[in-house]
């Protein structure tokens, strides 16, 4: 088994974000592997080849397919998987540089915990924190089951968490994350309902702003109230 770590990225149109993740995870990776969306129609590919001889493009076939892909591309015995709106801090780069010198480690898996910056500030509260995610495994004993959308990373073993946080830059611009919202709503799958259109959208905006606390987030934390209520009315409407 190659020792050492592959940090993999799946990059559309995303040369600014992907730059800033790469330059903080290359300070950890013995491996970088990036796969390019074919659609993509900025410089994605030149900034990942700039820093990785490993870079593929394909067209996307759907966000557990794409991962799958890129995991089965890495060559080393641990895996981290990043989004390119994600930056590893400090704390979590030492703890995971922690995990590959470790002789025999009994965990297959780890979770981070994603601390969500919305607009520039960071929220704690609407259900978007804590948010635990397995995103460090060890390569051999991981898959993606198939999913059309919010893709899971899974492991057959034991699994730890890592307490450092993993920094996740949810949204700079209103108008982009809304659009992102869309592109999700529309590759969930589920059944259009003109009961729940209107129905769950209100619910799901009670839920983030009142019983999840997103109120003491302030403006912000009434935003991500709405976006998650738009999520749902487009969910539905699809």
């Amino acid at each position: 088994m190659n020792p050492g770590l592959s940090v993999f990225v799946l990059a559309k149109n995303a040369e600014t974000d992907l730059s800033e993740c790469l330059n903080l995870a290359r300070d950890i990776a013995d491996e970088i592997v990036v796969v390019v969306d074919a659609g993509s129609s900025d410089a994605t590919g030149d900034v990942a080849r700039a820093r990785t001889s490993h870079v593929f493009s394909r067209p996307f076939d759907g966000f557990s397919s794409m991962k799958s892909f890129a995991l089965s591309k890495c060559t080393r015995e641990w895996a981290l998987n990043l989004d390119t709106d994600e930056r590893l801090s400090p704390d979590l780069s030492r703890q995971i540089e922690g995990v590959k010198r470790l002789p025999q480690n009994p965990m297959d898996g780890y979770a981070v915990n994603r601390a969500p910056y919305f607009l520039g500030k960071p929220i704690r509260h609407g259900g978007w924190y804590p948010d635990w995610v397995l995103r460090l495994v060890r390569r051999e004993v991981a898959h993606y089951p198939a999913r059309s959308v919010h893709e899971r990373l899974e492991v057959s073993g034991a699994t730890s968490r890592l307490n450092g946080p993993l920094i996740h830059y949810t949204a700079r611009r209103w108008s982009d994350f809304l659009a992102k919202q869309r592109r999700f709503a529309a590759l969930s799958g589920v059944a259009p309902s003109v009961w729940a259109r209107w129905t769950h959208p209100p619910a799901a905006f009670f839920k983030s702003a009142v019983l999840q606390l997103g109120v003491l987030d302030g403006w912000r934390g009434l935003e991500v109230a709405f976006v998650q209520g738009y999520y749902a009315y487009h969910k539905y409407r699809k």
